[in-house]
């Protein structure tokens, strides 16, 4: 300082080792480094000139000027004491030490307060200020929502979840409350509780209860069908807001109608109890699905909660079981029903309202069938409900839909019943009829015209006096009058028998006396008689006029359609009353006291009791069939018509020949249609001469799967007897016997006939004279000249020449042998059958049929072998039962209903056609086109060295489609791999039926991944929650009942398909019997793991970008620290 004036010094380094001073400012470019003490004995210290610190007295004062407008500012450090920190003077606003934190104002907190070891509040009450100010209580420390709740869900009602109030644990003599809203139970067995209003959700309980006044209440009291779960186990499947959808799994359903209803679904229910901490009370909500009661016995429900705190306890994908279900009932209120064509719901139960719909009270019983939605009953205003039988009913009263019904004792002096009148002591119509408990009145009359009443001077026709006497005049009496004693004109009537006085004519109503005789001293000498099963006997009798009998019969004899028929009467179509049960049939009524039996459509329905073999029969016989159906049965492939269209109903006789084949016969039926119009059929049907037994079927003519509905009745199968019919007057000697008609046994004129048939005719004398119109029969039929001219000679020796421009022979011509104890048929003509040449036989002789040649149309058969020595020409087809060659077979083409090869190879290079069965028992080489229309048969081992295909299905079924030949797909040979069959489903499914790892069979479903774009419409973006429904996926460990491996790892199909339907295939049981297993559709599956884990991804990249954004942070700020701590170091 020179002059007064200050200079500054420049200094690169100034190094003080003892005491400086400066006596005005300092400024340090660059960092300053101190090694000892800053000691400011006046002031302050200050930081880019604003003071920071000032010790003047004895508190550090830090930013006391506030030169730093917005305050101190610690970064991410700590603000730290030992001691106390103090708001306001001696911390009188707020002040914290290590004992406690004080505070004497009002502390505002915009974030949760979390108080490890409570809080207490002293001299002042706790404030909640909210939408729905609520309290949660944990129990136990426990991580849900709550485990108690107190809540003011709306203005001036406070709800408390999970408290239980009782005399225990609440004593007062007096409690009152302007709203108390209880979830659980109020027991109040002493004390007295005043309530303006009480809610109560479950039960309300009281040693004594009295209602001194109930005031339009307003409300309805329901009875109605309802549930009550035993051991419930219930899952949560959604929630949304106030809408919960849960399943209750219960073995108590037992049944899907319980109360009497069908719990359908769209029924309107209510769901009383406990739903872990969810007090239900009451809830509404709806039948999702109908009651299933086969296989899951499940509740899929519905419900509305009133507020989203009812249902706060309650958590999507959660299961509740044991403890957690408190006294779960559900009631259904409302049935949703087809009533009429119209399907909407209503009520059902008993309703007591006070307000009605007619604005009365009223109690009803409704069965939710009444489509107009009113009760089938009522007790209350009779006023706009349906009138009963053509009277509307009005005022108050009891009313019953279509009838009305009073028990008891109905007292009235006054009045009427309908058209009845009530007297004090008549019930009455004026002038007409009446009924009177006066004993100077007739008990009962009618018919009355004098208008008395029923006084003593009635003139009704019909009276009955009190005593039980019976006045009628001129009485038609019909139904059952019963009478023990008295007569009945000149007959005498007793508790057994009705007859005359000399008791030679009478009628008995004991079973072991005749029913109604005449003509004897007593019953069992009476020339005529009839027993109460309605035999009749008559000793010289006299009928005039015709007898007419329909059917019945006359000893062995049996009547059918006006012919009376000798032999077998028996119906071998065993389908009636007592036997339809035993075929798969149910009655169906049809109102008119003839039912009908009805099947489920299919292609054979047995009604005979042995399949194939129920009857033994010779061969050739003919049948007649009859019967009555209605049909609207369809088929895939019809035997007659196509594809997908109405098949032929029939019956026909399905039997076994004597070389054990099977064999049908089954005529023309008539044919199914969309109305199932009734339809009568009478046929006839001849077996096959080698037929040996037969049953009854009815054939529906179809293959493949069959609908619709087959309804048949009044079958009758008989056996037709031909010559054993007794056709226009002519009786055949083979129906009388020898004997029996002798001469001692026929009055002179008593027999007029136009054919006598005897072995010997003896007679004293007898002029013949000619023989016109009749026949000859000599030497017991060996020689015979019919009335036609027919001449018959056995064994007779014709000399000479027979010349003849035409000789005729009836059906067959015969030879004997040279010593004529045998003869051989060689000729037979058959009619339709053709004309048989050759050794044919007779079952009449010992000849011995052998080789034959059958001419039948254009076509020559030859029954067992034909041996050909040189060449054998056939124009065209060459049919036989055997051919055999001992050279080569050369043909264009072979057409055999079987073939067979013999243990040598066979080559054939022609085009072979068989229609039935081809067996090959040895190495065959076909050099050109097999075609087999029936079964064939390889006796060992088959392989295919080249292609083996066939026509598919598509192919076979599509008549436009070019014939495409396809390889069959192969199966592995060993146990527990085999493949059975391939199963085409809907959704691009496949079922394969195999042995999975075991030698029982099952079958699994396979989803395809068809995804081309041209077979999808309105694509977009999906907008389900995936990894939400992913999440309630239960992942369980389970043992296979069929293996008994354990597996630790997989889902179950039936859980799945709660979540969602399409994650299943299959389920419950194919037409066989046979079990549809449930698979998993794991494209979905893995569609549904794709999409949560794309929703995943999102989230994981918006978690890494506030990662990144948090690191940023971090950077600056640790940046910030450490440029701190660099100055301050």
């Amino acid at each position: 300082m020179k002059g007064g004036a200050i200079y500054l010094a420049q200094l690169n380094n100034l190094i003080v080792t003892g005491s400086s001073r400066f006596l005005n400012k300092v400024y340090f470019s660059n960092d300053g480094t101190f090694n000892g003490n800053i000691n400011i004995d006046n002031g302050g210290l200050q930081i880019y000139g604003k003071t920071a610190l000032m010790g003047y007295d004895s508190w550090l004062r830090i930013n006391e000027p506030k030169h730093f407008t917005s305050g101190i500012y610690c970064g991410n450090g700590t603000l730290r004491t030992d001691g106390e920190f103090q708001v306001g003077d001696n911390g009188n606003c707020f002040k914290a030490n290590s004992s406690a934190i004080t505070c004497n104002r009002s502390l505002i907190v915009n974030a949760g307060v979390d108080f490890g070891y409570g809080a207490t509040i002293r001299n002042a009450g706790l404030e909640l200020y909210f939408s729905t100010p609520f309290i949660d209580f944990h129990f136990n420390n426990s991580n849900k929502d709550f485990t108690s709740r107190i809540i003011e869900s709306k203005e001036s009602v406070l709800s408390i979840n999970g408290v239980t109030c009782s005399s225990s644990n609440l004593a007062a003599n007096n409690v009152s409350a302007t709203n108390v809203n209880v979830s659980s139970r109020i027991n109040a067995d002493a004390a007295t509780a005043i309530f303006n209003n009480v809610y109560v959700k479950d039960e309300l309980r009281s040693t004594t209860w009295a209602i001194d006044n109930i005031t339009n209440l307003g409300s309805t009291f329901y009875v109605s069908p309802c549930v009550i779960f035993t051991n419930p186990s219930v899952y949560i499947n959604s929630k949304s807001g106030t809408t919960v959808t849960l399943t209750i799994t219960d073995n108590n359903i037992i049944s899907s109608t319980i109360g009497g209803q069908t719990w359908t679904s769209g029924s309107k229910i209510k769901l009383m109890g406990r739903i872990n901490t969810s007090v239900l009370g009451v809830v509404n909500g709806t039948m999702v699905r109908q009651l299933n009661t086969t296989t899951a016995k499940t509740a899929y429900i519905t419900l509305n909660f009133a507020t989203t705190n009812d249902c706060a306890g309650i958590e999507q994908g959660k299961t509740y079981s044991g403890s957690a279900i408190g006294d779960l009932k559900m009631m259904m209120y409302e049935v949703n029903l087809n009533v009429n064509g119209i399907t909407k719901n209503r009520p059902v139960g008993i309703r007591m309202s006070s307000y009605n719909e007619d604005k009365k009270s009223s109690i009803d019983i409704y069965n939710g069938t009444v489509d107009d939605g009113k009760p089938v009953v009522r007790m209350g205003v009779l006023d706009e409900l349906p009138a009963v039988n053509g009277e509307k009913p009005t005022g108050y009263g009891f009313y019953a839909v279509g009838n009305a019904f009073f028990s008891g004792r109905i007292v009235s002096g006054s009045g009427k019943i309908g058209n009845w009148n009530i007297g004090t002591d008549s019930l009455y119509v004026p002038n007409k009829t009446g009924i009177s408990s006066n004993t100077g009145k007739f008990a009962f009359w009618a018919g009355e015209s004098n208008n008395k009443n029923g006084a003593s001077d009635t003139n009704a026709v019909f009276r009955v006096g009190h005593n039980g006497v019976l006045i009628a005049t001129n009485a038609a009496i019909t139904g059952i009058v019963t009478a023990t004693s008295g007569a009945i004109g000149s007959f005498t009537l007793d508790s057994t028998y009705l007859q005359s006085s000399d008791k030679t004519v009478g009628l008995s109503a004991t079973a072991s006396d005749w029913a109604f005789w005449a003509g004897g001293a007593n019953t069992n000498n009476a020339k005529f008689r009839v027993n109460h099963a309605g035999q009749l006997w008559a000793t010289s009798a006299t009928i005039t006029g015709s007898i007419t009998a329909t059917s019945g019969r006359i000893g062995n004899c049996s009547i059918e359609n006006g012919r009376l028929v000798l032999g077998d009467t028996m119906n071998y179509a065993n389908l009636n009353a007592n036997t339809y049960g035993n075929y798969g049939f149910k009655l169906v009524a049809d109102g008119n006291n003839n039912p009908w039996f009805q099947h489920s459509p299919q292609r054979d329905i047995q009604i005979s009791p042995v399949d194939y073999n129920s009857y033994k029969c010779n061969g050739g016989e003919w049948f007649r069939i009859e019967f009555e159906f209605a049909s609207t049965v369809q088929a895939t492939a019809t035997d007659n018509y196509g594809a997908n269209t109405y098949v032929n109903i029939n019956i026909g006789l399905y039997g076994i020949k004597t070389n054990g084949a099977s064999c049908w016969f089954i005529p023309f039926g008539g044919r199914s249609n969309s109305s199932g119009t009734v339809q009568k059929v009478s046929t006839a049907v001849q077996l096959d001469s080698d037929v040996r037994s037969f049953s009854v079927c009815i054939q529906c003519a179809g293959s493949g799967t069959f609908s619709g509905t087959l309804k048949i009745r009044n079958v009758s199968v008989y056996r037709m007897m031909g010559n054993e019919l007794i056709v226009d007057g002519a009786i055949t000697a083979a129906k009388i016997k020898s004997g029996e008609v002798t001469s001692d046994k026929i009055a002179a004129n008593a027999i007029t006939a136009d054919k006598i048939n005897v072995s010997q005719l003896s007679a004293i004398s007898a002029d013949l004279g000619s023989i016109t119109g009749g026949s000859i029969n000599i030497g017991n039929g060996k020689f015979k000249v019919d009335s036609s001219g027919n001449f018959t000679a056995t064994n007779g020796s014709l000399t000479g020449t027979v010349n003849a421009t035409t000789m005729r022979a009836k059906q067959s011509i015969s030879v004997y042998s040279d010593t004529f104890d045998t003869y051989q048929k060689i000729i037979e003509w058959s009619g339709q059958s053709g004309l048989n040449i050759g050794l044919i036989g007779d079952g009449k002789t010992s000849g011995v049929s052998g080789a034959s040649i059958i001419l039948y149309g254009k076509t020559i058969y030859c029954y067992d072998d034909l041996s050909v020595l040189l060449n054998l020409n056939v124009g065209k087809n060459l049919v036989a039962e055997t051919i055999s060659a001992t050279s080569t077979i050369s043909a264009n083409s072979i057409d055999a209903t079987a073939i067979y090869t013999n243990n040598k190879n066979t080559s054939m290079g022609v085009n072979l056609y068989t229609s039935g069965t081809l067996t090959v028992k040895s190495g065959t080489t076909l050099k050109s086109t097999l075609h087999v229309d029936g079964e064939s048969g390889f006796y060992g081992k088959v392989t295919a060295r080249s292609s083996f295909a066939f026509l598919d299905y598509n192919a076979e079924e599509d008549a436009n489609a070019t014939a495409v030949f396809r390889r069959p797909i192969a199966s592995a040979g060993s146990n527990k791999t085999k493949v059975a069959f391939l199963q085409s489903q809907t959704g691009n499914k496949i079922s394969i039926r195999a042995q999975y790892g075991s030698t029982s069979w099952g079958t699994a479903t396979f989803t395809g991944s068809s995804s081309d774009i041209r077979l999808k419409r309105d694509i977009k973006d999906s907008s389900v929650n995936a990894l939400s429904k992913i999440m309630q996926m239960q992942i369980r460990e389970f043992n296979w009942k069929q293996t008994g491996v354990h597996q630790e790892l997989g889902c179950v199909a039936d859980e799945l398909e709660l979540i969602d339907p399409l994650l299943t295939t299959g389920g419950g049981y194919d037409k066989d019997g046979t079990m549809n297993v449930k698979c998993i559709n794991t494209l979905l599956l893995t569609e549904y793991n794709s999409k949560a884990i794309q929703e995943l991804g999102k989230e994981n990249e918006r978690l890494n970008e506030e990662i990144i954004g948090l690191r940023q942070q971090l950077s600056k700020t640790r940046g910030i620290v450490e440029s701190i701590l660099k100055r301050s170091a």
